[in-house]
C-alpha cells in the first residue's frame, strides 16, 4: 500500500485500499490526529504493512492507533473475508462481524484452544467451521458437540472415551469425542451446561491436550 507522508489519512488513501465509505469515514474519525502522526513520522512511503503493528508496540503508541492498525488490516483481507461469508453463507457487512472473521481466520493456522461467546442463535457454530477450514487441520475430521444434549451419567464416557468393562454395558473400548477428533478440531457448544467435575477434566485436556478414558489408568494424549 502506499500513503502521503505528510498530512491526515484521506478518503483518497482509503479508497486505494478498496475500502467502503463506511469504514473510511470512521476511520478518519477515530484515528485522524492518531494515525496521521504514525503516518507522518513513524512510517515511510510504501513502508511494509506488518511493520505498523511492530511500530505500535515499540512506542506503545495509544488504543485508537491499535484501532486502526486492526481495521487497516481488515481492509486488506476484504477480499478473504468475502470469500469466507460467501463460503458460509454469512450475511451483513458490519465492522464487527468483519473483524470476528479477521480474527478467525487468524488463529486458524495456530494450534490455540479459542472461546467463542455469543448470544443464542448468532451463528456461533460457524466460526469454529471457518477455523478449521483454513487450518493445517482441514483434512482430518471437524466433530461439532452439543454439551448440553448428552445425559449427565454419560458425559464423560462421550467426550472421552471408556475401557472395555469400565461400567455395565460396556461391551468394548471406545474413544470417545476426542479420540475420534485427533488431529482434527473439536467444537463444544454449550460448554457451561457441562457438570463441573467434567468441566475439571475438559480443563486438564484444554491445558495439557491428555485425557484418561473410563476405567483406564493409562494417559492418552
Amino acid at each position: 500500500w502506499a500513503c502521503e507522508r505528510e498530512g491526515p489519512v484521506t478518503k483518497k488513501m482509503l479508497w486505494k485500499m478498496g475500502t467502503c465509505s463506511r469504514l473510511s469515514e470512521r476511520l478518519i474519525e477515530d484515528g485522524r490526529d492518531s494515525a496521521k502522526r504514525v503516518v507522518s513520522e513513524a512510517i515511510p512511503f510504501k513502508f511494509p504493512f506488518k511493520k505498523i503493528e511492530i511500530i505500535c508496540q515499540n512506542f506503545r503508541i495509544s488504543a485508537k492507533v491499535s484501532i486502526f492498525v486492526s481495521l487497516l488490516r481488515i481492509a486488506m483481507n476484504i477480499e478473504e473475508i468475502q470469500r469466507m461469508k460467501q463460503r458460509f453463507r454469512i450475511i451483513g457487512n458490519s465492522p464487527e462481524m468483519n473483524r470476528a472473521i479477521d480474527v478467525a481466520m487468524q488463529v486458524a493456522p495456530t494450534d490455540l484452544t479459542v472461546l467463542i461467546t455469543g448470544e443464542s442463535g448468532a451463528g456461533k457454530d460457524v466460526f469454529p467451521r471457518i477455523i478449521h477450514e483454513n487450518s493445517l487441520r482441514k483434512t482430518k475430521k471437524y466433530l461439532a458437540v452439543n454439551c448440553g444434549a448428552i445425559p449427565e451419567g454419560t458425559i464423560d464416557s462421550e467426550l472421552f472415551g471408556h475401557i472395555k468393562g469400565a461400567f455395565t454395558n460396556a461391551i468394548s473400548d471406545r474413544k470417545g469425542y476426542f479420540g475420534e477428533a485427533d488431529g482434527g478440531t473439536i467444537f463444544l457448544d454449550e460448554v457451561a451446561e457441562l457438570p463441573l467435575a467434567t468441566q475439571a477434566r475438559l480443563l486438564r485436556v484444554l491445558e495439557s491436550g491428555e485425557f484418561i478414558r473410563v476405567g483406564s489408568s493409562t494417559v492418552e494424549k
